[in-house]
């Protein structure tokens, strides 16, 4: 799925305090550091609003260095100064989903993934999360961002056991059931085979813990979720992975009920 890139238009938009600053910190994008930009950001006061810093005709150019210059720090692993970029591309231009996207994958995957500490991660993922929540509050209801948080409880927070039943603890809640949901809006706000898949995936595997867990009647109604999907998507050519899928669920529901 692709981002939003339209730019918001500028009629009426006046200059903020710490322009300047903020300027100056984006012709430094030639030679400087994330780390400057960051600090610069910091200095001039500009923190998240639905304002965004007027920069006339350079803002498109801005970005783009800006994206560039975050995407080079990943792939190197300077991942604070990654962060520090395409946060400014969020500050400038908050309709850029894609943006916040990167943003929430620097944060909940490549930095968190660094950490070998349980905890460690967890915080990073957190904070991932804290930033989907910002981009879904300016881009309500946005197909990629849903999917984007999705992912995060059903990949980041569900594989790994330590992380998974720390992450449980934290919200209260397990993450393959949060996954379910934000899937169900996606589903919800923009049906495709991309969003049947997640939720027949995701359901199952709540469906599979709730069992485990001797919750039969949850089990039963997360699976019958998940076989509807995946019948669905058995439907397609070439789909001989959820046609194999609806007949293990069918079977697994049939012993749930007593048949």
């Amino acid at each position: 799925m692709s981002g939003d890139r339209a730019t918001p238009g500028r009629a009426g938009r006046r200059p903020v305090p710490g322009l300047p600053l903020l300027a100056a910190a984006l012709l430094l994008l030639a030679g400087g550091t994330g780390t400057i930009l960051e600090r610069a950001r910091q200095a001039s006061g500009i923190g998240f609003s639905r304002a965004r810093v007027p920069l006339g005709g350079f803002e498109p150019l801005a970005v783009n260095l800006l994206w560039a210059r975050g995407d080079v720090a990943l792939s190197e692993g300077r991942l604070s100064d990654a962060v520090a970029a395409i946060t400014l591309v969020t500050e400038l231009q908050p309709r850029v989903t894609a943006a916040w996207g990167f943003l929430s994958y620097i944060l909940a995957w490549a930095r968190s993934e660094s950490s070998g500490d349980p905890e460690e991660q967890w915080r990073w993922v957190r904070e991932g999360i804290r930033i989907l929540s910002r981009g879904l509050a300016l881009n309500p209801g946005n197909p990629e961002l849903l999917w984007t948080m999705g992912r995060i409880y059903r990949y980041r927070l569900s594989w790994d056991p330590a992380l998974r039943d720390l992450a449980e603890r934290k919200l209260g809640r397990a993450p393959e059931e949060l996954a379910v949901e934000w899937f169900r809006r996606l589903h919800r706000r923009a049906p495709s085979d991309v969003s049947r898949q997640e939720m027949a995936e995701a359901a199952r595997r709540l469906g599979l813990l709730r069992e485990r867990r001797g919750d039969r009647s949850g089990a039963v109604r997360s699976l019958e979720e998940s076989l509807r999907f995946f019948r669905a998507l058995a439907r397609e050519p070439d789909a001989e992975l959820a046609r194999r899928r609806a007949t293990e669920i069918q079977a697994l529901l049939e012993r749930l009920r007593g048949r």
